[in-house]
């Protein structure tokens, strides 16, 4: 079972040792405004996620998150990028975000759902090719679509703006009445 000090030092980004003495000062309380002190009291799984308040603070302490983003354009999937701004650094305050790691990426260029995670099979699972989790992408072009060439497999290869060449399984064009954004 984790202890005190150690979920709240994740969830609140500090050290055990600050956690420690914000506890022996009583600045830590539970849902009923029972002051918490000891730092090694087991926290039962079930209990989580757990309503607390810091000093003028409340949050809920976790063990795990796990976080949908919408990525917009212009912004990396990264958690540090000198030359764009960050996905990671758009999650400032949510539960854990010194843990959280992105599952999979998107471009720079594009948009779209981006999950989240404080948990690392999870990633694998969903993202290391053995598993073969297939993937389906949906794409607006900005300009009119033209087929692209094949490559030696047979399949359309398609090279786009950066260079990058996207493995397409299937191409599917949409009838002008079923156009949308």
């Amino acid at each position: 079972m984790p202890r005190l000090d150690q979920i709240l030092a994740r969830n609140l980004g500090l050290s055990r040792s600050e956690v420690t003495r914000l506890l022996r000062r009583g600045a830590v309380r539970d849902q009923a405004g029972t002051v918490l002190r000891d730092p090694k009291t087991a926290i039962a799984g079930e209990s989580l996620p757990l309503p607390i308040q810091v000093g003028e603070r409340v949050l809920t302490l976790r063990t795990h998150m796990h976080l949908m983003q919408h990525k917009p354009v212009g912004v990396v999937t990264s958690r540090k990028d000198d030359r764009h701004p960050t996905a990671w650094a758009l999650l400032e305050g949510a539960p854990l975000h010194n843990e959280l790691r992105a599952v999979g990426r998107l471009d720079l260029d594009a948009a779209g759902l981006l999950l989240w995670t404080t948990e690392g099979p999870r990633i694998q699972a969903l993202t290391h090719p053995k598993r073969a989790v297939p993937r389906e992408y949906q794409v607006a072009l900005a300009r009119d679509f033209r087929a692209p060439d094949l490559d030696d497999d047979g399949r359309p290869a398609l090279t786009l703006a950066a260079g990058a060449r996207p493995r397409i399984v299937s191409l599917e064009g949409l009838s002008e009445d079923r156009r949308h954004v």
